[in-house]
């Protein structure tokens, strides 16, 4: 590729288009936020139950995967929401989900679908209501505290969960071992078993254990 220079103008401009960009998406939060508080006063004053189908209604929605920084699982609608870490939460207004759920190609629905993304527990309803399965997944602080799991409790919590996060316990012990190579994870019987479970994709990291140096 060709080397191109930047001029102090161009930069200038970046600079100032970065600064829009972020404006722009905080006053969309400001915005999120604002809409939220006048629901939840709205609904902490009336003695009526808000209707399960009432646009207003906020659901919960959890993230299920884990992201190294500087990506995200991402969906919009009239406003955007951005999700990294394993246990990540948005509240979005019944009506917006519903726009998200429309786009085209299962643009968004499909992270539901695959489990990326789930409902509070207290819109569970939202599942028959998108047409969606539930998916298995991981719980939250099971994943916070995987290493510390026995090799045979290890074994079956990757046998009982979706394919999704099979491939997280895969990434995320790959990225343990190189990155945060405590005992817990640098664990021959607990690679021995991902590895088995996995069809062999561990095993290059069981072949550099010898190399790989413990942190106490």
């Amino acid at each position: 590729m060709a080397n191109t220079k930047i001029t102090k103008k161009s930069t200038n401009q970046d600079i100032n288009n970065d600064i829009a960009e972020m404006l722009k998406q905080l006053a969309q939060r400001v915005e999120q936020l604002e809409s939220e508080n006048a629901y939840l006063k709205s609904n902490n004053n009336s003695n009526n139950t808000i209707k399960k189908d009432d646009p207003s209604r906020l659901i919960t929605i959890i993230h299920m995967d884990d992201l190294i920084p500087g990506l995200s699982t991402v969906i919009r609608g009239d406003f955007e929401w951005n999700f990294c870490q394993m246990g990540d939460r948005q509240r979005i207004r019944l009506g917006e989900l519903e726009k998200i759920m429309a786009a085209p190609d299962y643009r968004y629905k499909k992270n539901f679908i695959r489990g990326i993304l789930i409902f509070g527990k207290d819109d569970q309803d939202m599942y028959e209501y998108n047409s969606i399965s539930p998916v298995k997944s991981m719980d939250i602080d099971t994943f916070k505290n995987i290493g510390k799991l026995s090799s045979d409790k290890l074994g079956e919590l990757y046998v009982a969960v979706s394919n999704l996060h099979k491939e997280l316990i895969l990434r995320h012990w790959l990225i343990q071992c190189k990155d945060n190579p405590i005992k817990d994870y640098v664990d021959l019987s607990k690679l021995n078993i991902l590895n088995s479970l996995s069809g062999g994709k561990m095993q290059h990291i069981i072949s550099d254990i010898g190399n790989i140096t413990i942190k106490v």
